[in-house]
């Protein structure tokens, strides 16, 4: 037993001798650690909505509290903004039906998701 105990030890004092072995263990934790502090937790995302004058002040109301809205006078302004790179999805009234304006390459689950919203 004693000298499984020194081989231990041994091992130990192998391992630790230069700061390599520490250095291996923490960097992982410290490039995260960066990572979340210049660019923000990833978690945090938001759906993204781009209405046009169709939409009442109270259907925006309700929008905002599960959404960041964008409103725009014109129907050609909010169609322009969802054509944009990023994930805009436009919503405008019709007939008193809610229209769905998307750009056409999304997931059929991410079109499906926001009409149930």
């Amino acid at each position: 037993m004693k000298a499984f105990l020194a081989s231990i030890r041994r091992e130990f004092a192998l391992i630790f001798r230069n700061g390599i072995t520490i250095f291996m263990v923490t960097a992982p934790a410290i490039l995260a650690l960066v990572f979340i502090l210049v660019f923000g937790a990833v978690n945090h995302s938001t759906l993204q909505l781009a209405i046009d004058s169709s939409v009442s002040a109270a259907e925006e109301e309700k929008l905002l509290l599960v959404a960041d809205v964008q409103r725009y006078d014109k129907t050609a302004d909010m169609e322009a903004r969802v054509r944009e790179t990023d994930a805009v999805v436009g919503v405008a009234v019709e007939n008193g039906r809610t229209r769905i304006v998307a750009e056409g390459n999304e997931d059929k689950a991410f079109i499906a998701g926001v009409q149930a919203i």
